[in-house]
């Protein structure tokens, strides 16, 4: 495999690879492909080369509130899930010490689904 897609996921749960950043609720039908309405909302909120905590925050508790005022059926802790997610980025892509990530790995790993294992994608 020379890289990593989120439909990878797909028969196990085993991760929250995007927090739902890009991908309706399981309520709604379609939890797996890209959904472009709600990777827009995610997106909105994200204006430089990176990513900050503060920046990630807010995309999170948007689509955190959009998912609870939208989906009846909707449950995940709402800290699990952005600490989770956050945590994953920057550990992957991006900067833990500095806690960011660059813009351009999370639009490639989540809005184009694909995450290349490539040098100048991951850490070392």
């Amino acid at each position: 495999m020379t890289d990593i897609r989120l439909h990878h996921n797909e028969s196990v749960p085993a991760i929250e690879q995007d927090a739902s950043f890009s991908r309706a609720d399981y309520f709604w039908g379609d939890d797996y492909s890209l959904n472009h309405t709600v990777w827009k909302q995610t997106r909105s909120f994200w204006r430089g080369n990176t990513i900050d905590v503060q920046e990630f925050g807010n995309a999170a508790r948007a689509r955190y509130l959009t998912s609870k005022a939208t989906n009846p059926t909707f449950y995940f802790p709402e800290v699990e899930n952005i600490g989770a997610a956050m945590s994953f980025m920057t550990n992957v892509l991006g900067d833990p010490e500095a806690g960011n990530v660059p813009t351009a790995f999370v639009d490639e790993w989540i809005g184009e689904s694909r995450l290349f294992a490539t040098a100048s994608v991951c850490k070392k």
